[in-house]
């Protein structure tokens, strides 16, 4: 077997199950009470992730020939997530990495489950809000198609960069605190 399909089958494997626990941990008292702590965070966040998904739509959708707008697009929402998770961590949002945790876990089982059923309806809105917003950047910069490997990069550079933001955030509020 080839070591690429080795690789694809445990990297399914692992966002299958962490997409079953973000899932499972949402529909618990707890889960429910931390997305109703961040409600007003992700209605801001969803709006925001609509506008950049709006200007990367055709380059997803039509196949338009993506332009250096799309690729700015993307980085610039990449950023946004990195310096909004900073800024979470300045107030001190010991609950928002639980919520990253489980929007991005349940943004990859929307996509896993859409892709398995076949269940546009579940899909098409899933894509539209995770992975649309980087695509144009994706098609810019290294030319590539829609793809299942693509639609989970998206979620995982996004994720690991709000990680990283809050991270950021945390050290550069300790280092202040400590001055």
């Amino acid at each position: 077997m080839d070591f690429a399909v080795i690789l694809t089958v445990i990297t399914f494997l692992a966002i299958l199950a962490a997409s079953v626990l973000s899932v499972h941990y949402f529909l618990s008292r707890k889960g429910f009470r931390v997305f109703s702590e961040m409600r007003m965070h992700l209605v801001l966040i969803l709006a925001v992730t609509l506008v950049f998904s709006l200007i990367s739509y055709n380059t997803y959708v039509m196949k338009v020939e993506p332009a250096m707008v799309h690729g700015i697009s993307s980085i610039l929402f990449l950023l946004l997530w990195f310096f909004y998770s900073f800024y979470m961590a300045g107030l001190k949002k010991r609950n928002y990495i639980l919520f990253l945790s489980v929007y991005w876990g349940a943004g990859a089982f929307l996509i896993l489950l859409g892709l398995l059923t076949m269940f546009p309806f579940i899909f098409y809105p899933a894509v539209f809000i995770y992975t649309v917003p980087l695509y144009g950047g994706f098609a810019y910069f290294f030319d590539v198609l829609p793809s299942f490997t693509l639609e989970f990069a998206s979620i995982a550079l996004l994720y690991f960069s709000s990680l990283a933001g809050y991270g950021f955030g945390r050290l550069v509020h300790v280092n202040r605190m400590s001055h």
